[in-house]
């Protein structure tokens, strides 16, 4: 036979050992998502750092090209400028050369 005392300790004994074994899968589950969510944090901002080098490479060959190509064209009009005054020179001495000869 069982003793009423007896049986009351071991379900109070059970009681215990199921309240402490689901305190600490609790515990193990609210780690993992705390873990979880600080990955998930270190991703979010690896991302972003990995955008914003992105954009700022983009932006600044953007910027290189247009002052390549700025520089480009001021030479080349310059160098076009000069050459127009050159044959205007040669022209305006070929006909002073005309001149004097007839």
């Amino acid at each position: 036979m069982l003793v009423p005392g007896k049986s009351k300790r071991g379900v109070v004994v059970v009681v215990v050992v199921v309240v402490e074994v689901v305190g600490v899968v609790v515990v193990v589950v609210v780690v993992v998502v705390v873990v979880v969510e600080v990955v998930v944090v270190v991703v979010v901002v690896v991302v972003v750092v990995v955008v914003v080098v992105v954009v700022v490479v983009v932006v600044v060959v953007v910027v290189v090209v247009v002052v390549v190509v700025v520089v480009v064209v001021v030479v080349v009009v310059i160098k076009t400028h000069s050459l127009m005054v050159l044959m205007m020179m040669l022209m305006m001495k070929k006909q002073q050369e005309v001149d004097s000869s007839v």
